[in-house]
């Protein structure tokens, strides 16, 4: 039964990274950083580790940094309230990487 649940939790991360990788980059946000996070690098931190997570656990430094920009994500979300598409596309990202977060501790107990 658990081992039933991880494997869901993973096929789930794995649909969740194929949206976002599909998934047109907000244009209108390339050059704005809210709350001082460049975007595009959030993202690619948030989603490599996403990858990441899908081919094993993390060691501690990264599990850490996947820690702090999903918290970074987390914060900054409300400013794209004004524009659907980025906040459809960051809630997604911000889904896989807790999603991804959740199974890396699930895996390591941490």
């Amino acid at each position: 039964m658990i081992i039933a649940m991880a494997d869901d939790r993973t096929d789930l991360l794995e649909q969740l990274w194929d949206e976002v990788s599909t998934m047109p980059f907000p244009p209108a946000w390339y050059q704005r950083e809210p709350g001082g996070q460049c975007l595009v690098t959030l993202h690619a931190v948030l989603a490599g580790s996403a990858a990441a997570v899908l081919d094993g656990p993390l060691d501690p430094r990264h599990r850490a940094h996947l820690r702090g920009r999903l918290a970074a994500l987390a914060r900054i979300l409300p400013a794209f309230a004004q524009d659907p598409y980025a906040a459809h596309y960051f809630e997604t990202v911000h889904r896989m990487a807790a999603l991804a977060e959740r199974i890396d501790r699930e895996r390591t107990g941490d």
